[in-house]
């Protein structure tokens, strides 16, 4: 009785580390690599530091952040990208952020992709989100919130 109580721990303690990358919330260095290429055409001309910040493969959402070069006040960094996704509708701008909306219909007619761009001009960092929201946009407003924190230090 004790061996199988034993057996079934060890069974359960390596399930338990071979699905933990499955469901991390936090990127791999290699999946950082592949969200740099990914969004390569997306990052303006100049950028560095690029960083991995939280994904959920449950909904398709990534946070990431970049530098932007030197010179460069936040809006004209929002204009740039913005211009780079010529696909996308501007779905709201304020002082320092905007979010860029493009209607995808996979399972929900009124579903959509999302870039969202939170600029911290202290640190000269650019925060973004990349959603893909179609089922799913009840989640919508926490993945802004914790996009916020992200870029506010609050949690990463």
């Amino acid at each position: 009785m004790v061996e199988a109580v034993i057996v079934v721990g060890c069974v359960v303690v390596v399930l338990s580390l071979l699905m933990a990358p499955l469901f991390s919330t936090r990127p791999s260095r290699s999946a950082v690599l592949h969200w740099e290429a990914r969004y390569s055409d997306v990052l303006p001309h100049g950028y560095s530091d690029f960083r991995g910040h939280w994904q959920s493969q449950d909904v398709g959402v990534h946070i990431f952040s970049f530098r932007y070069a030197e010179g460069l006040d936040c809006e004209e960094v929002l204009d740039r990208v913005k211009d780079r996704l010529g696909a996308y509708r501007i779905h709201q701008r304020v002082p320092g952020e905007i979010a860029l909306r493009r209607s995808v219909t996979y399972s929900d007619p009124n579903g959509f992709d999302e870039f969202r761009f939170v600029c911290v001009s202290a640190d000269r960092r650019m925060y973004a989100m990349f959603a893909n929201l179609d089922s799913e946009k009840e989640v919508h407003p926490g993945l802004v919130e914790r996009l916020h924190n992200i870029a506010s230090g609050k949690s990463d």
